[in-house]
């Protein structure tokens, strides 16, 4: 059991890795202007069973066109590699008053990859990477430690 405990951490370490990646990698993007073709929100109402409880995110559904060398494109992303989800309504409030539809707003894409785009860049801190860090050194020393004892136990 501790093997495929020992697998599923490796996982969601090269998962979050390549998230963490995806985010940084977009610091460098290029800005172009794009407009607004789409803007909706839906609530998803999920049940937490151990408090007996709610709780609502907010997902949003945006959909802009902005131009790149000539080339037409049409971007989905609030933020790179993170879903369009908010936990707070004030967060939700905050981004709904600055993104109408048919506004004009500032799109980040990929110079390699125009068709890879967001509305907004990631602000990743030195805080950030530091935890995340301090998570891959505590998960692989685990991995270690567990990997030790499964092969000496056997």
């Amino acid at each position: 059991m501790s093997m495929l405990f020992n697998i599923a951490a490796v996982i969601a370490v090269v998962v979050g890795l390549g998230y963490l990646y995806s985010l940084s990698s977009s610091e460098r993007w290029a800005e172009t202007t794009g407009q607004i073709t789409k803007l909706e929100v839906r609530e998803r109402i999920s049940r937490v069973s151990s408090s007996n409880s709610n709780t609502v995110e907010f997902v949003v559904d945006v959909e802009f066109s902005y131009t790149v060398n000539g080339a037409m494109y049409t971007g989905t992303q609030i933020y790179p590699a993170l879903p369009n989800v908010f936990s707070h309504q004030s967060d939700l409030d905050t981004f709904l008053s600055e993104y109408t539809k048919g506004a004009n707003v500032r799109v980040f894409y990929n110079q390699e990859k125009p068709e890879r785009s967001a509305l907004r860049k990631p602000h990743i801190s030195t805080l950030g990477y530091m935890v995340l860090l301090i998570f891959v050194v505590l998960v692989f020393i685990g991995i270690f430690y567990a990997a030790n004892r499964y092969v000496f136990n056997d």
